[in-house]
């Protein structure tokens, strides 16, 4: 009863009535630190609770991205809420990413870094790297394959093969 209880309190306070937000994204990095009634902790995404995954997207994600969304369109973001990034059925998927967001193709990722759109600009010069950062992990590094990219929070929209 008191894990419900808690994680209604964060739903109302981490995201405007939409939930604690989780990820099921596999990621290894060390995020920056949350705190859970105490002293900071770093704690890797991965092994985070979902009580304290809940914690720092509400501590650490929603602040930090909010006023950049907020900043890029005031009417389109107005409610900024964790359903912007993980859906609107966000807590019956359990937060799950990507959810939502629109899928992006290889060929999608190219043109953006060869827009010159605003959009684009915005989201590969801000929201990427700045996501990245709050994760704390670096920004995907073509060479290695590792980082945050821009697949941590779109789906792949690539056509499967037909078996």
């Amino acid at each position: 009863m008191r894990n419900v209880m808690v994680l209604s309190v964060l739903a109302l306070l981490g995201c405007g009535g939409g939930g604690s937000a989780s990820s099921d994204t596999t990621t290894t990095t060390t995020a920056e630190p949350t705190t859970t009634g105490g002293a900071a902790e770093h704690v890797a995404w991965d092994d985070m609770t979902h009580e304290q995954r809940g914690h720092f997207m509400a501590e650490n994600v929603m602040p930090a991205m909010r006023p950049l969304f907020q900043n890029h369109d005031a009417t389109r973001y107005a409610e900024f809420s964790c359903a912007t990034c993980h859906g609107a059925n966000a807590q019956e998927v359990n937060f799950a990413m990507p959810n939502g967001v629109h899928p992006l193709t290889h060929a999608d990722i190219t043109a953006t870094f060869q827009s010159q759109d605003p959009s684009a600009t915005w989201m590969t010069q801000q929201v990427w790297p700045e996501m990245a950062r709050v994760m704390g992990e670096a920004p995907f590094d073509p060479a290695t394959g590792e980082g945050f990219s821009c697949m941590d929070c779109h789906a792949n929209g690539e056509p499967t093969a037909a078996h």
